[in-house]
């Protein structure tokens, strides 16, 4: 889970432009986004090989913080 320092919650480090805003820490709470639909999806997806969700994840090659079962 990355924070912004506009306190919303993004998808990935890499999003420095808030592209895929998950929630914002100013108006829900921690647990609340992460067990949205929207992130559980997003998750789902990345932990099945899937990028194609976000355009930020179709450009991604970064790997390397995968684990053998290819969970983040």
């Amino acid at each position: 889970m990355v924070i912004a320092s506009s306190g919303k919650v993004v998808l990935c480090y890499e999003d420095y432009l808030e592209t895929t805003v998950m929630g914002d820490v100013r108006r829900e709470t921690l647990a609340a986004i992460w067990h949205a639909k929207k992130f559980a999806r997003h998750r789902q997806a990345l932990i099945a090989g899937d990028r194609t969700l976000t355009r930020i994840c179709r450009r991604c090659n970064n790997t390397e913080l995968m684990n053998v079962e290819g969970v983040y």
